[in-house]
């Protein structure tokens, strides 16, 4: 693992009982750790979601942040239109990356997406490293990356294929404290991966509610990419 192609380690989830500070002290402590803000327009019926009121309060905490629109509004965004997922979250300056949970779409045509300029990448969540259809239906994917989760955000370990690719890819798919590490190596150690980072959402997470504890537990896991 000595080659620094492990780009972000993300904890998605981060909701209205989060502790912001401890967060931020986190954050400092690793700053390979990303955090993933859950939008949807029925926000406040997902504990798993932040209201979205706060935000743009986010931006004081000095995070690295990742918006991962869901349901109605990554299908809207997947259409080349942000308007709803602005009015709702009032700003994308918080956050350095977007995801949007499409897993489940299908493109007949090719598609043109217009990346909102404040964001370093817009990440398209597939289903299988031999299932990145919709991806490549993407006419500029420049500012665009896939992230290949079998579960579809369901928290399913699911066997660990790499994608092939000359561009940074995620993985995801019930990745835990007790596996992390493994899949990390895993990833390492294939001759197809480059770049790549890793996600996990239910694997971070208590009786449903985004743990820290776990989040360090994960991290101290890779603390020599600090």
């Amino acid at each position: 693992m000595k080659n620094l192609r492990l780009k972000q380690v993300t904890f998605t989830g981060v909701d209205n009982d989060t502790n912001l500070h401890e967060l931020q002290k986190i954050q400092k402590d690793y700053p390979i750790a990303e955090f993933g803000v859950l939008v949807t327009k029925n926000w406040a019926h997902n504990p798993r979601c932040l209201d979205p009121e706060h935000i743009p309060l986010l931006g004081a905490f000095d995070l690295n942040l990742s918006c991962h629109l869901c349901g109605e509004l990554a299908r809207e965004a997947l259409n080349n239109n942000f308007k709803n997922t602005l009015e709702l979250v009032k700003t994308f300056e918080v956050f350095k990356r977007c995801q949007l949970n499409v897993s489940r779409e299908k493109a007949d045509n090719e598609l043109v997406i217009d990346v909102p300029n404040t964001l370093e990448e817009l990440i398209i969540q597939q289903p299988s490293a031999d299932n990145c259809k919709l991806f490549f239906k993407i006419k500029d994917r420049r500012k665009m990356t896939v992230l290949i989760d079998g579960s579809g955000g369901k928290g399913i370990e699911t066997e660990l294929k790499p994608l092939k690719a000359d561009f940074k890819v995620g993985y995801a798919g019930g990745l835990n404290a007790d596996n992390i590490k493994a899949t990390v190596s895993q990833l390492f150690a294939s001759k197809d991966v480059g770049d790549f980072w890793v996600d996990m959402e239910t694997g971070c997470r208590t009786d449903n509610k985004f743990d820290l504890e776990k989040v360090v537990k994960v991290l101290k896991q890779f603390e020599k990419f600090v």
